[in-house]
């Protein structure tokens, strides 16, 4: 990896996850602390001063220090004007305008003036007459003299997306017809292993083409032929004749929805989930699911989606009604909530209704994991083995639970290929995740990220011309205007899940060189190559489509970090 994409990469870290915090600081500083101060909350004292001064010390001064040397100059001066000022949140949005169109002028220099919605879509129009577009068609498809294209902006988009992702794809299935293989891996991995995984990334990868291609081209039809509200309408007459419900119920026609569009969705992906287990992971060795078991879990997680999803909409919908302008706020609120309690509820109402837990029993390895967990202060309360076997050949190990409250979970077919200090080296590398609140910040990250999410649609969701381009004339259902937002929403979504892989995979090596100090560093080796071959994981990834996608670092990645930082452990004890 070169500097500037190093560089390039910092940029867009700094600006998907810092620019998120930022707002959510800001916000604090303008709403939040002033009503401490009016009911004469003190500042703690190990903190010092006024809640003024601990905003500028404690988040005006670092995000200066920390986040605006990695972000265009443009971009970095009005984020420096934003920590330092005291504006209103109302006004956040025609700041955060300014900002872009000095980051834009900033991009494009002299072509500056094509931030103008006419002026670009004026431009587009000109581009695509010189492609051989007829005039009057180019004019309707950029809306030149009109309002925002709305529609036509999210198929671009979408579109957009789905070529840049196949074409990473493209070039990752280049990699996997190769046929000897890298210098790197051939002292850890056999030719007919690394033969192995390519056959089954190549399966995999000759699947991922049509599925995503379906899928895309469903989503384009759906949207194109205003599918949405024809749905959404005609749920609203079946209401109306079954029940005499009319408009005014719009949270049941919008849980009707919500249900019938799952159900839609859930039935188009049935093919595709039946080809990829029953034949590709069938024919490379891991499936070990039967039909029945198959539509008994997807019939189990329809209603657990429903049990979960209908209240959760019905909430999220009454809180928008109830709360008015800001209900960004107490959306925010409502939805970290329910992921908590979700998180909390999920492995043990949820998951045993697919899976079987067993404690592990005592022998040597349970004595081995109880001894580690104790050596770290892990609060560890259960040791469970879960039946992974049951459905497929795949291995893994995960902990969950809050506080005191710890519960470590080794697969079945986890136990059956790797031996005690493997395990425990894996253990090891779990447990550094929770030493470095891996979790705990990825979680933070989201909730910031989430909390911009809404606060954004907030601008939004009482523009008539968005749901007029979506095909919603009359009425303006907020649901719809929600999943209209998401689609306005994708290239954020898709910048922060990269960034969000750039983090884990960082992540992973701190928490490999935790297990590393902890003394596993051969045998967390020997259990990555072991997992890798089990798995069929991919040997040889494409270094573009591994920074996208991957939230591991690839093996070899691994392998060199945990033998380059085992020898710094050796200098420092030696």
């Amino acid at each position: 990896m070169t500097a500037s994409e190093i560089w390039f990469g910092a940029q867009l870290v700094a600006a998907c996850v810092g620019l998120p915090l930022l707002l959510v600081a800001v916000f604090v500083n303008v709403h939040i602390f002033p009503l401490l101060d009016q009911f004469g909350v003190p500042c703690p004292a190990s903190l010092a001063g006024s809640w003024q001064q601990v905003y500028e010390s404690y988040v005006a001064a670092p995000l200066t220090t920390y986040l605006l040397p990695h972000l265009p100059k443009p971009l970095a001066n009005f984020t420096e004007t934003l920590v330092t000022s005291g504006e209103s949140l109302e006004h956040l949005a025609d700041r955060a305008a300014e900002g872009a169109t000095a980051l834009y002028q900033g991009l494009v220099g002299s072509y500056g003036c094509l931030l103008s919605w006419g002026t670009v879509a004026t431009t587009a129009a000109a581009i695509l007459v010189r492609l051989g577009v007829n005039p009057a068609t180019a004019e309707a498809w950029t809306g030149v003299g009109g309002p925002f294209p709305y529609k036509t902006f999210v198929i671009a988009v979408s579109t957009a997306v789905y070529v840049f992702e196949t074409y990473l794809s493209y070039r990752q299935h280049r990699k996997l017809k190769q046929k000897s293989r890298p210098a790197t891996i051939t002292t850890i991995v056999s030719q007919d292993d690394f033969q192995r995984a390519n056959a089954y990334g190549l399966d995999k990868s000759r699947f991922s083409f049509i599925q995503s291609f379906v899928g895309q081209a469903q989503t384009l039809l759906f949207l194109h032929f205003d599918a949405i509200p024809w749905l959404w309408a005609h749920i609203g007459e079946a209401m109306w004749h079954l029940a005499g419900m009319d408009s005014t119920y719009e949270i049941t026609q919008s849980v009707a929805f919500f249900m019938a569009t799952t159900f839609v969705t859930t039935l188009l992906s049935v093919p595709f989930n039946i080809y990829y287990t029953f034949v590709i992971e069938e024919r490379h060795g891991f499936n070990k699911q039967t039909l029945g078991l198959f539509f008994a879990d997807m019939i189990k997680g329809f209603a657990v989606g429903g049990a979960i999803g209908i209240p959760a909409i019905s909430g999220f919908l009454r809180i928008i009604q109830w709360a008015g302008p800001s209900f960004y706020l107490y959306v925010w609120a409502f939805v970290v909530v329910l992921q908590i309690t979700l998180i909390t509820i999920y492995p043990t109402l949820v998951q045993p209704l697919f899976n079987k837990f067993t404690p592990l029993e005592a022998g040597d390895l349970r004595t081995r994991i109880e001894a580690l967990a104790a050596r770290v202060h892990f609060p560890l309360t259960q040791l469970y083995v879960i039946d992974g076997s049951r459905r497929s050949a795949h291995s893994n190990a995960y902990f969950y639970g809050f506080f005191k409250q710890k519960r470590i979970v080794l697969y079945d077919t986890l136990l059956e290929h790797t031996g005690t200090d493997e395990i425990c080296a894996v253990l090891g590398h779990e447990l550094g995740h929770w030493q470095m609140n891996h979790v705990a910040k990825f979680f933070l990250i989201t909730q910031a990220h989430t909390f911009t999410l809404f606060y954004l649609f907030s601008r939004v969701i009482n523009s008539p011309t968005m749901y007029e381009s979506f095909g919603f004339h009359q009425a303006a259902p907020l649901l719809i205007g929600f999943m209209i937002f998401q689609y306005l929403y994708i290239p954020v979504e898709s910048l922060m899940s990269f960034a969000m892989n750039v983090l884990s995979r960082h992540n992973e090596f701190e928490a490999d060189s935790y297990a590393i100090r902890l003394g596993y560093a051969a045998p967390l080796s020997t259990a990555l190559v072991k997992l890798q071959l089990k798995n069929l994981g991919n040997m040889n990834p494409d270094p573009w489509y591994s920074a996208y996608h991957y939230s591991h670092p690839p093996l070899v990645e691994r392998l060199n970090a945990i033998e380059r930082v085992a020898a710094e452990e050796v200098k420092k004890t030696g």
